[in-house]
């Protein structure tokens, strides 16, 4: 493979003014040289370490798509579905605008930074961190980021979210559950913090609204691992099979519902008949799984666009009209909710 100090030797120049012409950085290159310089890189069919010259470049053309490993993922996030299709998604639309993405799982805030500064990237979608952790990153860097469903209050000039009006969504599923004459509803999630919260909030509003009981025992907290999930889905058996128990169940996420429509089904219980179960997504699961998923559709590709979007007029320093930009949601329904 031809060299640049090979082809600087057939041209009788330096190797750094080779090296100039190939990074665009010609102010002190006559016309002349940078043709024959040009010429003869094609003539040898040179192929540049593009890694090098994006990074001595100001702008890098490299996006960082960045997800927070969490431990409930067991180091599986990207086997997650809908992180999956947001990712791919996401790829695409940042090829479609002349930009490379790089994806990285890390651990900490910390992590990211180092990206950032090992890197140059132009700018950052990030997705899975706390709003603690947003806070503290966007006064660490000055580098262009969008988050995906983050709720965190600080935001500045560099920094943009795109989400869901969470509460609004879950309540929504809420009065459609309770216009199926269900008046006990559980909500089922891996936690009961941030966006999570607010689904539950939301479901919470619908039911007391319609004058019925949401207390502590409406609230499911699951476990963040596998084994531990399917342990505590056998303790739900009892529950649906007693008289004067909750008749719905609304997971936080159709990747949870669907993993617990599975385990239900596998030991008796029929859905809807015994119990009705709704999820949050519309990811691609809900609609192969039997019977098909009634849930709260998010447009993935749509939300996936405008988080890149949005990036990219951040990076290009246009003037943008809020740092929150809120998405629209429908209720799906399908086989998976009957009628009480």
């Amino acid at each position: 493979m031809v060299r640049i100090k090979d082809i600087a030797a057939q041209l009788n120049v330096s190797p750094t003014t080779v090296s100039n012409v190939i990074h665009g950085k010609t102010r002190r290159v006559s016309e002349d040289t940078i043709r024959k310089v040009n010429e003869l890189l094609e003539k040898e069919n040179y192929v540049p370490n593009m890694g090098g010259v994006l990074l001595s470049q100001n702008n890098s053309r490299i996006i960082a798509v960045v997800l927070n490993d969490d431990v409930k993922y067991e180091n599986k996030i990207l086997l997650n579905p809908f992180v999956v299709e947001m990712v791919s998604s996401l790829e695409g639309n940042i090829r479609a605008a002349g930009y490379f993405t790089m994806l990285h799982n890390a651990h900490s805030i910390d992590e990211v930074v180092r990206i950032v500064t090992m890197w140059n990237v132009s700018g950052i979608v990030l997705f899975g961190f706390t709003p603690e952790e947003y806070e503290r990153l966007s006064g660490m860097i000055k580098t262009p980021f969008v988050t995906i469903d983050a709720l965190y209050e600080n935001k500045n000039e560099h920094s943009i979210n795109v989400g869901l009006d969470n509460f609004k969504a879950a309540y929504n599923m809420g009065k459609f559950l309770l216009g199926k004459g269900h008046k006990d509803i559980i909500f089922l999630s891996d936690n009961d913090r941030g966006l999570d919260h607010a689904r539950k909030s939301g479901l919470e509003a619908a039911i007391r609204e319609a004058g019925y009981e949401f207390d502590d025992s409406h609230l499911r907290i699951l476990p963040s691992m596998y084994y531990s999930r399917q342990d505590y889905y056998k303790k739900l058996l009892d529950e649906i099979r007693s008289e004067g128990g909750f008749s719905a169940m609304f997971f936080s996420s159709d990747f949870y519902a669907v993993e617990a429509m599975n385990y239900l089904m596998d030991h008796g219980i029929m859905i809807p008949e015994d119990i009705s179960i709704a999820g949050f997504d519309d990811i691609t699961y809900a609609t192969i799984v039997r019977p098909s998923l009634t849930t709260v559709r998010q447009d993935l590709p749509l939300k996936a666009a405008i988080t890149v979007n949005a990036l990219i007029n951040v990076i290009r320093k246009y003037r943008i009209n809020t740092n929150d930009i809120i998405l629209p949601v429908e209720i799906i329904e399908r086989d998976s909710v009957g009628e009480v």
